[in-house]
């Protein structure tokens, strides 16, 4: 029988594995790291996978019809980067995935409203 941990670095690589197509600069300073493993996506794009799905549950239970919620979820990663570029403020990985976060929200939030809008997601 395999141990916990053998598993769960075989779930981790799998996810790797799907997880290289994600578009990424893939640095490894800015990459989580996982039972051992470097995933292939860093903490912002991790981020924004996480806060995806997270944009279909608020929209459902907080019943949001408005696009621009979704566009202010996308302004902390947007402050982010400016600062970043212009400032030359470096953000720390805890930002990046905060920001990532709050952008995959927004992502989603805006694109579920924009379907439903357009009557592409007429149950909701």
């Amino acid at each position: 029988m395999p141990s916990v941990s053998s598993v769960v670095k075989n779930v981790i690589t799998i996810l790797c594995r799907v997880l290289i197509l994600w578009p990424c600069h893939r640095y490894e300073s800015r990459s989580p790291c996982v039972c051992g493993i470097r995933l292939p996506i860093c903490f912002r794009c991790l981020g924004i996978i996480f806060g995806l799905p997270v944009s279909f549950v608020l929209v459902i239970l907080l019943d949001i019809k408005t696009r621009l919620i979704g566009m202010s979820f996308c302004i902390p990663l947007m402050l982010d980067v400016t600062m970043q570029y212009h400032l030359e403020i470096m953000s720390n990985n805890i930002r990046r995935s905060v920001t990532g976060f709050c952008f995959g929200i927004g992502v989603g939030i805006y694109l579920i409203t924009w379907c439903a809008n357009k009557h592409f997601l007429s149950f909701l």
